[in-house]
């Protein structure tokens, strides 16, 4: 090899390991955070709503959605915006919308350009009815606090948490990675879907009842049905205390049930391989239809 060419390589070897050196100094004094390294600068904003509605939809991508009572009788968005994303609410046929405005380019979604911590879009809402909520935030949470009644509401999440605490006559909370928590209130029609998130239902009551998960575990506290109660897994367990429904059906393929219920029932189950615990089947109580593959079964009534 040409000496030219050696001194090229060992010029550029040197140049490589000093622009790493460089990188991890800088790296360190910034707490290894690399949100520190954005170019974009984030400010609140806040948009005033004035005008009555009843309808909410809000949609977002990476931002954390919060529904929370307001402390002063108006409506107001309050969000953290750069001048490449932006925020605006306004109503349209009787629906507080409130959308986004991206303009960052395609590679500045990605590495030093992540943007800051906590980033959130807060609702402030001054009634304690409304017809319609759908809450949408591809990789951030949702989360719906406590103070509301709604006829129909929708809360969905790609990866991040939906957190429920509102009461409705009709309620879907869906979740693809990430936890889907409800607690304290009541509604008619309860649907709740993670593919490998948990799934984590406290304090409720409810006319009809369905929980689906695929690697996720559900667990259920307090919860009563007057109606009909589903649970579905494939691979997470499904645990509850202090529940009951006017009829459950259970379906898991590997997953464990471990539970109490509130009221006698009477059983019928399907296994391969799972250990069995069952109480005595009531003949004319309401029926409990467990059907599992390997996972085991252990239910008491208290």
């Amino acid at each position: 090899m040409k000496t030219s060419k050696i001194v090229a390589i060992v010029i550029a070897v040197v140049l490589i390991v000093a622009g790493a050196i460089i990188s991890c100094v800088a790296l360190a004094m910034n707490d290894f955070d690399l949100r520190k390294f954005s170019m974009m600068k984030y400010e609140t904003k806040t948009y005033e709503v004035s005008d009555n509605f009843s309808n909410i939809k809000i949609v977002d991508a990476e931002y954390d959605v919060i529904i929370a009572k307001s402390n002063d009788g108006g409506c107001k968005v309050v969000s953290r915006d750069s001048d490449k994303i932006k925020h605006d609410a306004q109503i349209e046929d009787d629906t507080l919308v409130v959308s986004r405005t991206d303009e960052r380019k395609w590679y500045e979604h990605i590495g030093i350009f992540i943007g800051e911590k906590d980033l959130s879009v807060k609702v402030y809402l001054p009634e304690d009815s409304y017809e319609k909520l759908y809450a949408l935030s591809v990789s951030g949470s949702v989360k719906v606090e406590a103070g509301f009644k709604f006829t129909e509401a929708e809360a969905q999440s790609t990866s991040g948490e939906v957190i429920f605490m509102s009461a409705a006559d009709s309620l879907s909370l869906k979740s693809t990675s990430g936890d889907v928590d409800a607690k304290d209130f009541d509604v008619q029609s309860l649907k709740a879907v993670s593919v490998s998130g948990d799934i984590e239902i406290d304090n409720v009551n409810a006319e009809s009842f369905s929980a689906k998960t695929t690697s996720g575990d559900i667990d259920l506290s307090s919860v009563v049905i007057d109606g009909d109660a589903s649970i579905n897994t494939t691979s997470g367990d499904f645990e509850f205390s202090r529940c009951d429904a006017a009829n459950v059906k259970i379906l898991t393929v590997s997953g464990d049930v471990r539970g109490s219920l509130l009221t006698d029932k009477r059983f019928t189950i399907s296994t391969v391989s799972g250990d069995v615990k069952l109480p005595e089947s009531v003949s004319d109580a309401g029926w409990c239809d467990i059907k599992t593959t390997s996972g085991d079964v252990k239910i008491a009534v208290e």
